[in-house]
């Protein structure tokens, strides 16, 4: 599969319930790849521009979700290995990866675990990313 930009073409929601979004320098200061509805990416989708998600006025690419197609018989697990995969083939040559595995405090307890994919161009940037999430602070090497 190949990204699309935005600006040539967006994607239909009759066709695609949800899409993959490309960003760069949205958080983190590096390339992200989001799971979305189709329909949030029009701003004219919404009353108040103000209610559309960050992560899609930030979007410049998309690209149809993998787990849309296939065999209608797959299982979670598979469809989400196939989406792995096509998504991994989309990437530049020489990103870094990581999953990263993490436990965030949400008011002062503690919420259930969540993972990330984080992808870098390097892998200093991507220890730090993973410093971040760990840490809760984006100030690496404060007492916070």
């Amino acid at each position: 599969m190949e990204w699309i930009k935005l600006t040539d073409r967006m994607p239909n929601p009759d066709e695609h319930d949800r899409v993959l979004i490309y960003t760069e320098g949205y958080d983190f200061n590096g390339e992200q790849v989001f799971d979305v509805k189709a329909e949030t990416l029009n701003g004219c989708f919404y009353a108040d521009p103000e209610d559309q998600p960050e992560v899609c006025k930030a979007a410049s690419h998309w690209m149809p979700h993998p787990s849309n197609s296939g065999s209608p018989n797959w299982t979670g697990e598979q469809k989400a290995a196939n989406a792995l995969r096509d998504l991994m083939d989309a990437l530049p040559t020489g990103t870094q990866m990581s999953m990263t595995a993490f436990r965030p405090e949400v008011n002062g307890q503690r919420a259930g675990a969540v993972k990330a994919l984080l992808m870098a161009d390097n892998p200093d940037d991507l220890r730090a990313a993973q410093w971040v999430i760990s840490h809760g602070s984006s100030k690496r090497g404060s007492d916070e």
